[in-house]
């Protein structure tokens, strides 16, 4: 299968998005998904969202940043 556009995954860090402006935002949300998982891998917390930027269709991709467990847990006293 081949991409639909190319997705700037790799030149993006956690917590860095970028937009990908489409007529088709759902078939370009699966595309865009499906790329991301296979450059970044499995476990890269990823995440879209279909909207409207600058009057202009798309959809938004973003490169979460990965939490970590031992943050969120409580210290022992």
């Amino acid at each position: 299968m081949q991409k639909i556009y190319d997705y700037p995954w790799l030149r993006c860090r956690p917590g860095e998005s970028f937009f990908v402006p489409t007529l088709d935002p759902w078939v370009v949300a699966i595309d865009g998904m499906r790329v991301g998982k296979l450059e970044l891998g499995k476990k890269t917390p990823i995440s879209y969202r279909v909207g409207v930027h600058g009057a202009m269709l798309g959809v938004l991709f973003t490169v979460r940043p990965r939490s970590t467990r031992s943050a969120s847990l409580p210290a022992d006293s």
